[in-house]
């Protein structure tokens, strides 16, 4: 998955609620995503239309997401 995502034409839209492992991470690392502000990241939570979920537990996702995407930026 990562060697197609990194050819310039190709797209790759990874989800996954398994964000406890290193899956997003890994694949972010592998597909040269070093950085939040990486144009290759669509970051849902600021972009679409917040849920009450999202709205209620907005500190809890943040941080989420923020781990993961340290996580990714660590990785070897």
């Amino acid at each position: 998955m990562a060697r197609y995502a990194k050819e310039a034409e190709n797209r790759l839209i990874v989800t996954s609620n398994l964000v406890e492992g290193n899956l997003i991470p890994e694949l972010m690392r592998k597909g040269g995503v070093r950085k939040a502000s990486s144009k290759r990241i669509v970051d849902l939570l600021k972009i679409a239309a917040p849920t009450a979920a999202t709205r209620q537990l907005a500190a809890q996702y943040a941080a989420v997401r923020d781990d993961l995407l340290e996580r990714a930026a660590k990785a070897k």
